[in-house]
């Protein structure tokens, strides 16, 4: 848009054209719309994943499914706007912990008691919303250890979630996070940052970290109405250090 601006000078009024820049936080109903639509579609491609989920079902072709499921919810709406894939879809395995979405010809399959962490991404008009789901593929009750992790990321969340509003600060959330895992006997683990969301941007500048320490630290901020965040949770049964373990990239940014 563009509005006038009236500017009054020494010996009259000049009238300036300026222009008008729509926000792009919560606070534009039209901005909201698009995350929460990002939203449903992210929700609902995790949904399919899980019952996708199923020994020998190749991993490759589970996330071309997840990444052709969001272009196809997304194909009538917003005709005009530039929309799909907001995160490639991954599907991480065991121990990794996120970022696996393999190139073609990759054969890894999943087995009967793999733990399974499903990743997604959808954007409109670059306003992105992400999604993950972890699941374990047994029929059996989980019991012990593993049922404290999956509880324990789960109780994690929802506090965080409490937490986040105006006037919190972050160190806020990571210490209430500290106490969660304490609670359930459970590692938080280190170098996870939960990102603010900006348009097209996934890993903004203002983050929340899981598990500070001595060399992971992040800047204090004060969360304000109209943000957006991404949260992760990542919690671990052993010592929640994480590791790079092979040397393929998947995820180009």
């Amino acid at each position: 848009k563009k509005t006038k601006k009236y500017i009054m000078g020494q010996d009259d009024m000049d009238i300036v054209e300026t222009e008008q820049v729509a926000s792009e936080n919560l606070d534009n109903e039209k901005v909201l719309a698009k995350y929460r639509l990002a939203s449903e579609v992210a929700n609902r491609t995790i949904q399919m994943l899980m019952k996708e989920l199923a020994p020998n079902k190749n991993v490759l072709e589970l996330c071309k499914l997840g990444d052709s499921f969001i272009e196809k919810n997304l194909k009538k709406r917003y005709k005009k706007s530039h929309k799909g894939v907001g995160f490639p879809t991954c599907i991480n395995v065991n121990e990794t912990v996120c970022h696996y979405s393999p190139r073609n010809g990759d054969q890894l399959v999943l087995k009967l008691n793999d733990v399974v962490r499903i990743d997604v991404g959808v954007h409109i008009d670059g306003f992105i919303a992400v999604a993950g789901h972890t699941v374990v593929m047994t029929k059996e009750t989980i019991t012990g250890e593993p049922a404290n992790a999956l509880a324990a990321a789960e109780c994690g969340l929802q506090v965080a979630i409490r937490l986040m509003k105006p006037g919190k600060k972050n160190t806020d959330v990571s210490r209430a996070l500290a106490l969660v895992a304490e609670n359930y006997g459970v590692n938080l683990c280190e170098g996870v940052l939960s990102h603010q969301l900006n348009r097209y941007v996934i890993d903004g500048s203002q983050s929340i970290i899981l598990k500070p320490t001595h060399e992971q630290q992040v800047k204090e901020f004060t969360f304000k109405e109209g943000e957006v965040y991404s949260i992760d949770v990542v919690v671990s049964t052993g010592p929640g250090k994480l590791r790079q373990t092979q040397p393929t990239t998947y995820i180009y940014k």
